[in-house]
C-alpha cells in the first residue's frame, strides 16, 4: 500500500452455511434451484451473508442477508436498500433486485449475479476510469430523479427532528 492508504476497512461476514437453515431453504425455494457454490464477498459492512451463488440449473445470483445480532440496525439498513434498489428505473445501469424477503428478523435481497472484480487501493486509472463512467451513466439514467421511496422515522439509530415530515411540505404561496 501506498503512503496515506491504509487496509479496506471491513465487517465480518457470515458464511452462507451459518445463515439460518429456514432462510437458505427460502432463498432457494424463491431463487427456483438448488444452492451448489456460495463464495462469500470480501468488503461492506453487515454483519451478515454477502454471497455470489451457484445455482444447480446453472444460473447465478448475489444474494445479501442480515438478522438483528450483531447489529439490530442492519436490518433497517437493508430494508432501505431495497426500497431504494424497487424505485429504480429500469434504465438505471444497476444489477436488477431478483427480491427482498423480511421475516423473523432477517432481512434478505437477491439480485442478478454480474461479473467483475473488486477495485485496487489505491484505484488503478483504468478502475477509476470506468466508476466515473458509471456515475455518469447513472446520472443520465437517473434524471429526473426516481420517486423518492417512504423514508423511515428513524436513520443509523438517530430519531429524526420531533414531528418532522419527509419530505417536507410545500411552503405556502406568498403574494406581493
Amino acid at each position: 500500500m501506498g503512503p496515506g492508504v491504509g487496509p479496506p476497512a471491513v465487517g465480518q461476514r457470515l458464511g452462507w452455511a451459518d445463515a439460518p437453515a429456514w432462510l437458505r431453504d427460502e432463498v432457494e425455494r424463491r431463487l427456483g434451484a438448488g444452492v451448489v457454490e456460495a463464495v462469500t464477498q470480501p468488503g461492506g459492512f453487515s454483519p451478515g451473508v454477502a454471497a455470489r451463488l451457484r445455482l444447480a440449473d446453472g444460473r447465478r445470483a448475489f444474494v445479501k442477508a442480515v438478522g438483528p445480532g450483531p447489529n439490530p440496525d442492519s436490518p433497517g439498513i437493508h430494508r432501505s436498500e431495497a426500497r431504494n434498489m424497487a424505485a429504480l428505473p429500469r434504465s438505471a445501469p444497476a444489477s436488477r433486485m431478483l427480491w427482498s424477503l423480511d421475516r423473523r428478523g432477517w432481512v434478505a435481497l437477491a439480485f442478478e449475479d454480474v461479473d467483475g472484480v473488486h477495485s485496487s487501493l489505491p484505484w488503478r486509472p483504468g478502475e477509476l476510469r470506468r466508476v466515473l463512467e458509471m456515475v455518469t451513466a447513472m446520472a443520465v439514467a437517473l434524471t429526473p430523479a426516481p420517486p423518492r421511496p417512504p423514508r423511515s422515522p428513524t436513520a443509523f439509530g438517530r430519531a429524526s427532528p420531533a414531528g418532522a415530515a419527509w419530505p417536507p411540505p410545500t411552503p405556502p404561496a406568498t403574494t406581493t
